[in-house]
């Protein structure tokens, strides 16, 4: 995992923006599915008898607990930012 540690929140949020468009092009030229803001796709994947093996975050929203909730219920996933409400 790459994470962006540029001190404030905006290049951080750029840089990690940059480094999701250059691996999603890397990942669909090896034929692996990408998906952004697909908040409830894992059920529907589910049911349609695929399996998710990981979710990826750009920025994790932790005082919301989406993050939380996804490792609580057996996801493996990542960020590459954080950002903590002030």
């Amino acid at each position: 995992m790459i994470a962006p540690r540029l001190g404030a929140i905006q290049p951080n949020i750029q840089a990690a923006s940059e480094i999701y468009h250059q691996l999603k092009q890397t990942l669909k030229k090896s034929n692996y599915v990408t998906s952004v803001g697909d908040e409830g796709g894992f059920a529907l994947v589910e049911k349609l008898g695929g399996v998710v093996v990981e979710s990826a975050f750009i920025v994790d929203l932790p005082d919301i607990g989406g993050s939380k909730k996804l490792q609580d219920n057996g996801y493996n996933m990542f960020c590459l930012t954080e950002f903590e409400g002030e």
